[in-house]
C-alpha cells in the first residue's frame, strides 16, 4: 500500500473577533504517495482528533470528513464542522490546556483510517479563544444618593420666636438610575505570508511556523510541462518557483532529450532516470536553447537563486555563504531521500528541497548517485570554466555555489525552474 505524506496547516489568515464567532477553524493538507507524487482529484476519508495536553492525551473531540483532493493534492477542511464521532467542539477549553491535532486518512474515501501524524497547536485558534473578549461587563454598582435641591430665595426675616425642638431626621432619597453599559470591543488578527509574524491589533508576535501553517491559497499555483507533468508552484516575493524537481523528457519545443544509458553521451544534451523518482540532467541539456523547462519558465541563473536566498537569509561575506538552508529544506523524514537532521529544516519557502545528490558521467555505476545528504541544483552560469550549481548540505543551514566540471558540465543534477 502506498504510504501517504501530508503537510499539516492551520489556516488563520485575517480574522475580526466579535460576539458571534464561528465554532471552527480551517485546516489544509497535501496528500502525496511515497514518491512525493501528488494524489490529485481523489476522494479521501479524513478523521480529525483533538488531544489534550500530550500526543497520547485524552481525545476531547473527534470528527470525520469526506473530501476530494484538488489538482495539486490539496484538501481544505473546517475543523469543528465535520461529522461528530465523540466530544463537543464548543466546550474545548482553549485557554487553559495545550492541544494536539491527530490526522488519520483513508485514501479510498472510507473509514479505514491510517494515522498520519500528530501536531501541536502551537498557536491557539485565536478567534475561538477570544470569542468572549469583547462582551459587556456586569452592571455597575448603585449610584450615590441624589444631592439636595437648590434652596429657594430667603423670605423677609420675621420676628424671632422661641426655639422649637429639633425635628426627626428625614428619609434617604431614592437610588439613582443604572449607568449605560459600555460598547463591545473587537480584536483584529492576521498572519504574515512569510516571516512567522502574528499581528493582533497593533501588537506583533513572532511564532515559529505560523506563516507556513497559515499560508494563503493565493500564493500557490500550478504549471504543466511538455510531457503533461503538472507541478505545484509558489510565489515568493517577486518570483514564482516550482515546488518539485523537473521531470520533463522533452524540450519545450517537443524535441526529445536523449536518455543516457551508457557513457557515450557525455558531451551532448542528455538526462538520466535511475528510478528513484528524480530526473537528472547534464549541463548540455540545462544550457540548451530549446529549454528543458515549460514554456514561460527557465533554468535559474545564479542571480535568480541569490534573490531567493536573500529573501530568507542573510549573506555572510566572510564565508561567502547564505544562511537560508532551513527555509529551503523539506521537513520530510521518510521516502527515497531525507535530510540526516530534519530538525534543522522548517520549509518556510514551501520548496520542499530534498538531498537528491548528483551523478557522474562515467564508464561504470551509471545509476549511482554521489554526495549523500546534499542537494545540487544547476544554474546556467559558469565559474572559471565550470558550471555553477547551488549546494545545500544536511549538516548545517548554509547555502553556497560551486562549479561542476566543465562548461557545459558533463555531470548530472536535478533542475528547479523559475517563471520568466
Amino acid at each position: 500500500m502506498k504510504k501517504l505524506l501530508n503537510i499539516l496547516g492551520l489556516m488563520l489568515l485575517s480574522v475580526v473577533l466579535c460576539a458571534q464567532t464561528p465554532q471552527s477553524f480551517s485546516y489544509q493538507t497535501v496528500i502525496r504517495d511515497a514518491n512525493w507524487n501528488v494524489l490529485a482529484n481523489q476522494s479521501v476519508g479524513i478523521q480529525i482528533s483533538i488531544l489534550e495536553d500530550a500526543t497520547n492525551g485524552v481525545v476531547v473531540y473527534k470528527e470525520s470528513h469526506s473530501s476530494t483532493t484538488s489538482q495539486i493534492g490539496l484538501v481544505n477542511l473546517a475543523i469543528g464542522e465535520g461529522t461528530v464521532i465523540n466530544g463537543n467542539f464548543t466546550t474545548i477549553d482553549w485557554g487553559n490546556h495545550t492541544y494536539f491535532v491527530e490526522v488519520a486518512v483513508d485514501v479510498n474515501g472510507g473509514s479505514a483510517y491510517q494515522v498520519m501524524g500528530t501536531t501541536q497547536l502551537r498557536s491557539v485558534p485565536y478567534a475561538l479563544y477570544a470569542e468572549t473578549a469583547g462582551n459587556p461587563g456586569p452592571p455597575g454598582p448603585p449610584g450615590p444618593p441624589g444631592i439636595d435641591g437648590v434652596d429657594g430665595q430667603d423670605g423677609q426675616d420675621g420676628q424671632d420666636g422661641a426655639d422649637g425642638a429639633d425635628g426627626a431626621t428625614g428619609p434617604i432619597g431614592p437610588t439613582g438610575p443604572q449607568g449605560i453599559p459600555g460598547t463591545s470591543g473587537s480584536v483584529s488578527v492576521s498572519v504574515s505570508t512569510f516571516g512567522d509574524t502574528l499581528f493582533i491589533d497593533t501588537n506583533v508576535i513572532i511564532i515559529p511556523g505560523i506563516s507556513y501553517q497559515n499560508a494563503p491559497a493565493s500564493i500557490f499555483g500550478t504549471v504543466t510541462d511538455i510531457n503533461l507533468n503538472t507541478y505545484p508552484t509558489v510565489i515568493i516575493g517577486t518570483q514564482e518557483w516550482m515546488m518539485e524537481h523537473l521531470r520533463a523528457t522533452n524540450f519545450a519545443n517537443g524535441n526529445l532529450i536523449t536518455l543516457q544509458t551508457n557513457n557515450n553521451n557525455c558531451s551532448s544534451s542528455a538526462y538520466r532516470d535511475p528510478g528513484n523518482g528524480v530526473i537528472y540532467y547534464n549541463g548540455y541539456a540545462v544550457n540548451d536553447t530549446r529549454n528543458v523547462c515549460p514554456t514561460g519558465w527557465h533554468v535559474p541563473t545564479k542571480a535568480d537563486f541569490e534573490i531567493l536566498l536573500d529573501f530568507f537569509g542573510d549573506y555572510d561575506a566572510s564565508s561567502g555563504n547564505w544562511t537560508s538552508g532551513a527555509a529551503l529544506k523539506s521537513t520530510n523524514s521518510t521516502g527515497s531521500f531525507a535530510w540526516s537532521d530534519p530538525y534543522l529544516a522548517n520549509n518556510n519557502s514551501h520548496l520542499n528541497i530534498l538531498p537528491t545528490e548528483m551523478m557522474y558521467c562515467s564508464q561504470s555505476n551509471n545509476w549511482t548517485t554521489y554526495y549523500p545528504d546534499e542537494c545540487h541544483l544547476y544554474t546556467t552560469d559558469q565559474l572559471t570554466g565550470s558550471q555553477y550549481y547551488m549546494s545545500i548540505s544536511g549538516q548545517d543551514n548554509e547555502v553556497n555555489f560551486y562549479g561542476h566540471s566543465g562548461y557545459p558540465s558533463t555531470y548530472f543534477s536535478p533542475v528547479r525552474c523559475v517563471k520568466d
